[in-house]
């Protein structure tokens, strides 16, 4: 089994992004309530969005990253 959708809503996370980037399989990412996480993960800003540009639906407090 693969991942394909992932959810993240109100986490203290710092990161949850490995080096390598997420799983291929993965097709929706969505994070709510994450200020920080928020930061790291906004299109073409972020320091993680290359890591996560491949995943096809990405939404950010209600707002599509794509």
């Amino acid at each position: 089994m693969s991942l394909k959708a992932l959810e993240l809503v109100e986490s203290k996370l710092q990161s949850f992004v490995p080096k390598e980037g997420l799983s291929p399989t993965l097709a929706r990412l969505v994070i709510k309530g994450c200020p920080i996480l928020k930061k790291r993960c906004l299109r073409d800003k972020g320091k993680d969005w290359p890591k996560i540009a491949h995943i096809s639906y990405v939404e950010i407090n209600g707002i599509v990253q794509q």
